[in-house]
């Protein structure tokens, strides 16, 4: 009696491991194919600019790109990847995005002369603030426009970063 009851709980934690392993490597899958296919429309990740291919000769040069949080994850493991938190210094200090840099778009022409050494190697960069509800990572994406620096906007900003139990620091 007992060696059956060893061979089929054998049999079952086998089934379950294959189980597991065949609905890891299925999500991975949908995954990269939801990644690739959102990053169509947008951003070039390895170089963190837009793909040629994307661009209109006669597009608005004054748009700004925004990204999906799968975007700005992936944006967020290279090290190449400026974030710029837009909101107050009093927000940032509660918490941000891991390795963000405060830019509040209300200080900006006091803040960014100080801050200049920030851009050197920075292939790509991020500005957000608390949310969809939040337009500081707008402003402070239109004033690095003005002065000649290619930004994105991540709008989820901070709240989407959090509620997704991403990197951040107090």
């Amino acid at each position: 009696m007992w060696n059956i009851f060893r061979t089929v709980t054998r049999g079952r934690l086998a089934l379950q491991f294959f189980a597991l392993l065949g609905l890891s490597f299925i999500l991975g899958l949908i995954t990269e194919a939801l990644a690739k296919n959102s990053f169509r429309k947008g951003a070039d990740l390895a170089t963190g600019s837009l793909s040629d291919n994307q661009k209109d000769p006669f597009a608005d040069e004054l748009a700004i790109r925004t990204l999906s949080l799968v975007e700005a994850r992936v944006l967020h493991a290279r090290k190449d990847t400026l974030f710029l938190d837009a909101r107050t210094r009093g927000h940032f200090e509660k918490g941000r995005i891991a390795g963000a840099r405060s830019l509040p778009s209300e200080q900006f022409d006091e803040s960014f002369a100080n801050q200049l050494d920030l851009f050197v190697g920075v292939k790509a960069c991020v500005a957000y603030c608390g949310g969809t509800d939040c337009q500081q990572s707008l402003h402070l994406a239109e004033k690095l426009r003005d002065i000649g620096i290619s930004v994105m906007i991540f709008p989820g900003g901070w709240n989407e970063w959090r509620r997704a139990n991403l990197p951040v620091e107090p």
